[in-house]
């Protein structure tokens, strides 16, 4: 659990959180969290930006900006894609933000005019998805463990979820 201030508060604390996306191509890119407030620079920001964790996704390049992840993506965006009064970015309480490549998961457990509570779970990277997408699989079935000689079957097979503890033959 981590509890972090408002970004732009003298007050002590945490206020930026840096976690690393370890499978990532980029070897650097990291995620950012932060909770602002509409103060100052940000006193233009609508509500439901400032009312939870923003996520930014960084490619470790000093010379590159952060990009804001949409971490409520099920919703509405901007046409525009700018922030607007309608914008929803920022995760709410009780919603997860899951990066499924890394097995990232951030949850915000609360937040109140001060400060934000979240969780961070690191799972081991998941296994990369069956490359077929969708399209059937070609399944050539032999009657002996070395596969030698021609198929005694050849089927389409629209998945693979086969119990091979049992002999077929």
């Amino acid at each position: 659990m981590y509890t972090f201030n408002r970004l732009n508060r003298p007050i002590p604390g945490i206020q930026v959180l840096k976690i690393k996306r370890p499978t990532s191509q980029r070897s650097d890119e990291s995620y950012f969290l932060e909770y602002r407030e509409a103060k100052g620079f940000d006193s233009t920001l609508p509500p439901a930006i400032i009312n939870g964790v923003l996520i930014h996704l960084w490619n470790g390049k000093a010379d590159h900006q952060t990009r804001l992840i949409d971490a409520t993506p099920n919703t509405p965006t901007p046409r525009n894609g700018k922030l607007s009064e309608n914008s929803d970015e920022a995760l709410a309480d009780g919603l997860v933000f899951h990066d499924e490549e890394n097995n990232i998961k951030i949850t915000q457990i609360s937040h109140d005019n001060d400060k934000v509570m979240i969780r961070v779970d690191l799972g081991p990277p998941l296994p990369p998805p069956l490359p077929h997408h969708g399209v059937p699989f070609t399944a050539e079935y032999f009657k002996n463990e070395n596969l030698s000689g021609s198929p005694s079957i050849t089927k389409i097979e629209p998945i693979l979820d086969f119990d091979w503890g049992r002999s077929f033959f």
